[in-house]
């Protein structure tokens, strides 16, 4: 299961080859489009309402008309695409995947205007996540078989460097309170930071947390480092670098964080869609405080059947590595 958002929409992707809208007002699957591959990623573009799934077995973006969910089109990529992810400063979409072979990554980068692939570009091995960096335009992509993250300029379209950072870089995320950039370095159960300014790694932390299936997003709020691991969402205070807190959450493996109305949406066993709330307004179960925020779990929606937890560890996993169960 995948998820982006689209004016107010949140966008999931399940192992049934469908993408469907999310209320979040009432927490309910309102409808559904059929795709085909196994799409393991979507994006949104707001500017013209469409919605892209990377179609991992077709190698195939699927182009969704978001004002009424119908499918507008398909754009063949030339690897099996794992994630997308929309730049809304270059307008651009950006496309990641390995075709499943070890050795090998590719990022393909989508005029949205055209619906073409501008031009593909070679990265490091096995591509398992990707961040923009709002602040220069920079897309940051963690490699995890060759423990590095690629560094494209999202307005030239260029390679610009390669940063070595720690074993097995599962998920990245960009921090606009810092300007910095956090790369989870899963083989070390660590955290690379990297100075956006001159792409230099300034440090790391332990995640005292268990590993895998790590995933980061900022709290927009107050700047607060949000981990998924293999027991839930830990608290990471981004000064002092230490978890502050947690949310049992069961076996989490995707998160996606709506900045419009403060809710933090995890993917988890067995067939759950978790809605934390950012901000404690919203009381209920699982409750947890860092220093400057309660967090809640405030509402469990069941979804779909568990089998888009199957597509998610297939996206997610590296020579079985990474295990579910």
């Amino acid at each position: 299961m995948s998820s982006g958002v689209l004016e107010g929409q949140l966008i999931l992707s399940d192992g049934y080859n469908r993408v469907w809208d999310f209320n979040t007002t009432t927490n309910t699957l309102d409808k559904y489009v059929q795709v085909n591959g196994a799409p393991t990623g979507v994006a949104a573009d707001p500017t013209q309402h469409l919605i892209f799934s990377a179609d991992l077995l077709d190698s195939n973006v699927s182009i969704i008309n978001g004002w009424n969910f119908s499918l507008a089109g398909n754009l063949p990529i030339d690897f099996g695409p794992l994630d997308v992810i929309y730049d809304n400063i270059s307008h651009q979409l950006f496309v990641d995947g390995s075709g499943g072979l070890s050795g090998y990554g590719k990022v393909s980068i989508i005029n949205v205007s055209s619906l073409s692939v501008k031009q593909t570009i070679t990265v490091g091995s096995y591509p398992a996540g990707m961040g923009i960096d709002t602040n220069h335009d920079r897309l940051y992509i963690a490699n995890s078989d060759s423990d590095n993250v690629s560094v494209i300029d999202g307005l030239s379209d260029r390679l610009i460097t390669s940063i070595s950072v720690g074993q097995y870089p599962s998920a990245i995320t960009y921090n606009p309170s810092d300007n910095e950039i956090y790369v989870v370095d899963d083989g070390g159960n660590s955290v690379s930071v990297i100075n956006d300014t001159d792409n230099k790694v300034i440090g790391s932390f332990a995640l005292s947390v268990p590993s895998g299936f790590n995933i980061l997003s900022i709290n927009p709020t107050n700047g607060d480092i949000l981990a998924l691991d293999t027991d839930g969402l830990s608290v990471i205070d981004p000064a002092s670098r230490t978890t502050e807190s947690t949310v049992a959450i069961s076996r989490p493996f995707v998160e996606y964080l709506d900045r419009s109305n403060g809710m933090l949406y995890v993917g988890g066993a067995p067939s759950n869609l978790y809605v934390v709330s950012l901000d404690g307004n919203c009381p209920g179960t699982g409750q947890a405080s860092s220093p400057s925020t309660t967090y809640y779990v405030v509402a469990v929606s069941i979804v779909v059947v568990v089998a888009f937890i199957g597509v998610y560890a297939l996206k997610r996993s590296k020579r079985g590595r990474r295990s579910l169960s």
